[in-house]
């Protein structure tokens, strides 16, 4: 149990996880296992690896935002070692049978020691270092040791994880399998256009091209992510008819989603989630 392991946050994230596969790794049917680690997220202070010879040359917040990471490394190979022999005594292994996701929801914040370097910007912004983060995806029928370069979105998770035990994803759900796209069964790519809100903060991604406003009263910039992933040079003024295809897109998009509620405040207005509060005017 979560409230009797008395140890560090993301050593207990680490033991129940591999108590969870142990218990379950039997079963008749495929279990689904999310291990959502704290680390490392404020508040920073210095985990028990912070004495490993690996972080001698680094320094306060840094060092300990560091070795926070370095133990949930730790963590995540007892995961996978605890898949290679559930039973512990080297009876059976699920490695060639599971597949195992690594993401983040968002880039490194600022003032924690996270460097998103040569991403620009941090946590909560529009811009690449508050976006783009890393995802590795294991499992067998996959190729080993490759990049798969096009873009994605944490809502492909679910019907990635359906589509590998054998179910088929319901046809309303947002999201694709990736597993097509990424063992090279079929050919494009699974989004033509992805775009992110965050209240008034929006960005819009369609091949290399970014568009990004970062508050309600900014002008839009275009980036080209591909050439400059540090989204230094704005090329809106040279492109508008990309500028203008962008907004299209989002408008697309912004007009067709629901508008989800906070939960517990009933039906009332005011309850209505203004992340997704329609504000756009491109022509205004």
């Amino acid at each position: 149990p979560w409230n009797t392991t008395r140890n560090y946050v993301t050593n207990a994230f680490g033991t129940g996880a591999v108590n969870f596969i142990k218990r379950h790794h039997a079963d008749p049917d495929p279990f689904f296992l999310y291990v959502s680690f704290t680390a490392p997220h404020s508040p920073i202070g210095p985990s028990p690896d912070i004495a490993d010879p690996r972080l001698t040359a680094l320094s306060g917040t840094r060092k300990n935002y560091a070795s926070m990471v370095l133990t949930m490394d730790r963590e995540i190979g007892n995961i996978l070692d605890t898949l290679d022999n559930p039973a512990g005594d080297g009876s059976v292994s699920l490695t060639e049978r599971t597949l195992v996701i690594f993401i983040n929801d968002n880039g490194g914040a600022s003032g924690i020691g996270a460097d998103n370097t040569p991403l620009r910007s941090f946590k909560g912004s529009i811009f690449e270092g508050g976006t783009r983060v890393p995802m590795i995806i294991a499992g067998t029928g996959l190729p080993e040791n490759a990049t798969y370069h096009a873009p994605i979105h944490s809502i492909d998770i679910l019907p990635t994880c359906l589509d590998a035990a054998g179910a088929s994803p319901p046809s309303e759900i947002d999201g694709v399998s990736l597993l097509p796209y990424l063992n090279s069964t079929i050919p494009g790519v699974p989004h033509e256009v992805i775009t992110i809100r965050n209240d008034t903060k929006v960005s819009v991604r369609k091949g290399d091209w970014k568009l990004a406003r970062n508050a309600a009263n900014s002008p839009f910039l275009l980036f080209n992510v591909s050439e400059d992933p540090g989204e230094t040079r704005d090329l809106a003024a040279t492109n508008p008819s990309i500028v203008e295809d962008l907004l299209n897109d989002f408008t697309a998009f912004e007009t067709t989603a629901d508008k989800p509620r906070h939960a517990g405040l009933g039906s009332a207005p005011s309850s209505i989630n203004l992340n997704n509060t329609f504000v756009f005017a491109p022509r205004a």
